[in-house]
C-alpha cells in the first residue's frame, strides 16, 4: 500500500506519525508550540514524551509531506530546534526522502 492511499494531506501525515508513536509509556502531542531557550516559540509537528521514574525524555518529530526530498537546511533547522527546546532527540519523517546532503 502506498502512503498516498493512507494520507491525503500534511495534517493527515502528522496524525499518522503521532499515532505510530502512541505505544508503551509515552504520551504524544500533535502541533505543539514550545518556548525555546532563546525565547522564540518553536512549532513542533509531533512531540513524543517518555517518562521513566524521575526522568522525562522527549523527541521532536517533524513531518514533511512534500513533493520533493528534504534538504540539509531542514535537518539543520531540526538540530537547532532540538537544542532550543532541550529535546533528547529529533526525527524527520518524509514522504519523498532526503537529498544526499540531508542524509
Amino acid at each position: 500500500m502506498d502512503i498516498a492511499e493512507l494520507v491525503q494531506d500534511w495534517g493527515g501525515f502528522e496524525q499518522l506519525v503521532a499515532r505510530l508513536h502512541e505505544t508503551g509509556d509515552v504520551s504524544v502531542e500533535h502541533d505543539v508550540v514550545l518556548p525555546g531557550r532563546s525565547g522564540a516559540a518553536r512549532q513542533i509537528d509531533v512531540l513524543i514524551r517518555h517518562k521513566q521514574g524521575l526522568y522525562e525524555h522527549f523527541v521532536v518529530a517533524e513531518c514533511k509531506y512534500w513533493n520533493s526530498p528534504v534538504e540539509r537546511l531542514h535537518v539543520d533547522a531540526l538540530a537547532t530546534t532540538i537544542r532550543e527546546v532541550g529535546a533528547s532527540r529529533g526525527v524527520i519523517f518524509s514522504t519523498k526522502g532526503f537529498q544526499a546532503g540531508a542524509i
